[in-house]
């Protein structure tokens, strides 16, 4: 079954975006992960320059793999890894999880 290897991208949970420019409400994205996991749907994607998506996705408990980008600021001169880290620290506290699948970094 394919199922497994679907990942469900959440920037419309954080901001508008795609071809209706819409930004779902917590219902609607409640909704959408009850109905992907009872699909056997097991990871998402997000990040956090994707508004408040990790914070919403941290509200249901997901429980199930997550990708999420952490973004470096261009032009910024800093301890790298400490940067990484606390942005890291940051998206966990957000999705309301000890740890999370992968992660990807923007810039």
């Amino acid at each position: 079954m394919f199922n497994k290897y679907l990942i469900l991208g959440t920037v419309n949970f954080g901001v508008k975006y795609g071809f209706r420019n819409k930004q779902f409400s917590q219902k609607e994205i409640f909704s959408i992960l009850n109905f992907s996991k009872k699909n056997n749907i097991e990871y998402l994607d997000t990040a956090e320059l994707y508004g408040k998506s990790e914070a919403k996705i941290g509200k249901f408990n997901w429980g199930k793999k997550i990708y999420t980008k952490i973004s470096i600021p261009e032009g910024k001169f800093f301890n790298i890894k400490e940067e990484l880290q606390k942005r890291f620290n940051n998206s966990l506290i957000k999705l309301n999880s000890k740890s999370v699948y992968g992660i990807y970094i923007h810039n």
